[in-house]
């Protein structure tokens, strides 16, 4: 069993706002990771976990991990909040696999978390029509210091063989899995630091768990869609 994040002060970004911000072209923005959602969705658990409000119970093997609640009080994000009541509610114990797949389908997911950075002055919001007929709301980078700052970190984190906080070591695993790094550091170097990346995921249980319930998210997705 891995014991819940203490109280610390808040981050600059959460995890499901890193997890949107990396995944957004600079300039146009529009989404460059087409699994984008479920890093989004695994930020939000991630985020629970390291804010002491969820908890990830490691079972015999990956698929018997459960996430479970660990403190109900309320986080004042209503987001977070959201996920948390969600968590508290459900009937039976869940995977992070399988929170990481419900979650990636609530309503308006991109946009909730878009609409935040815009507010905190991170991206602007550009409202146009896609394929002439269908509104869309683009997301393109206003304050290019927070990203530039996370991109920076997750760099130096793929690059060096130090250990790593918790909250980095997640943000590379779920980045990772879901193929938001490709973009943002580039296939060498992915290529170049692919033991760095499994020896991070494989450190960190909540790290190693998520980033499995988001690969196979996505793999039963992909088999439903084919």
């Amino acid at each position: 069993m891995m014991e819940a994040g203490r109280m610390r002060a808040r981050p600059e970004l959460r995890l499901h706002e890193e997890m949107l911000l990396l995944a957004l072209d600079d300039e146009k923005g529009t989404i460059k990771a087409s699994n984008f959602k479920y890093g989004i969705s695994a930020g939000l658990l991630g985020e629970l976990v390291l804010e002491g409000r969820a908890e990830l119970l490691r079972g015999s093997k990956p698929s018997k991990d459960r996430i479970v609640t660990a403190n109900p009080k309320l986080l004042s994000d209503p987001l977070l909040d959201e996920v948390l009541r969600k968590i508290q509610d459900s009937k039976k114990e869940r995977s992070p696999k399988d929170w990481v797949g419900s979650l990636s389908q609530m309503s308006g997911l991109r946009k909730r978390v878009g609409t935040v950075l815009v507010r905190r002055g991170v991206l602007r919001e550009r409202n146009a029509p896609i394929l002439l007929l269908i509104p869309w709301t683009f997301y393109p980078q206003l304050d290019p210091a927070p990203k530039r700052r996370l991109v920076e970190r997750i760099r130096e984190a793929v690059e060096g063989d130090g250990e790593l906080d918790e909250r980095t070591a997640i943000a590379v695993a779920v980045a990772s899995a879901t193929g938001i790094l490709k973009p943002v550091l580039g296939k060498p170097l992915l290529r170049e630091r692919k033991e760095r990346i499994a020896r991070i995921t494989e450190e960190q249980a909540l790290a190693a768990a998520v980033k499995k319930a988001v690969e196979e998210a996505a793999a039963a997705a992909a088999a439903a869609g084919s």
